[in-house]
């Protein structure tokens, strides 16, 4: 969505926000053959924070803004950071090499590929 938002509104902070996922991710590309180590995604968290408070921000809408927007805008995102929250207390015990048993395990491979 930054993407988009930064290419038609041709937003400065937009641009700010992917340039460090553009530099982190571009290089990858060259490297297509070779694999490529998820821990490495460590380095882009700051900007896809950054990235996910940029549209966040526009979905709530200008401080001067429409009441009702706002309210509807804050709570959207509010679920959504709810729904975040909830999602990464859920992964927890994988990302931090956790004990767990195989059928915790198994719940969390939501994908073929993550097995």
């Amino acid at each position: 969505m930054t993407v988009v938002l930064a290419v038609l509104r041709r937003d400065g902070r937009a641009w700010a926000a992917l340039s460090g996922l553009i530099a982190g991710y571009v290089p990858w590309l060259l490297y297509t053959d070779r694999t490529i180590f998820t821990f490495y995604t460590v380095a882009f968290a700051p900007w896809l924070i950054l990235c996910l408070a940029y549209v966040m921000a526009l979905v709530i809408g200008p401080a001067g803004g429409d009441r009702d927007r706002r309210l509807a805008g804050g709570l959207f995102v509010g679920s959504l950071l709810v729904l975040i929250i909830l999602v990464s207390a859920f992964f927890w015990p994988v990302w931090t090499g956790q004990v767990i048993d195989v059928e915790q395990w198994s719940y969390r491979m939501w994908l073929p590929s993550w097995t």
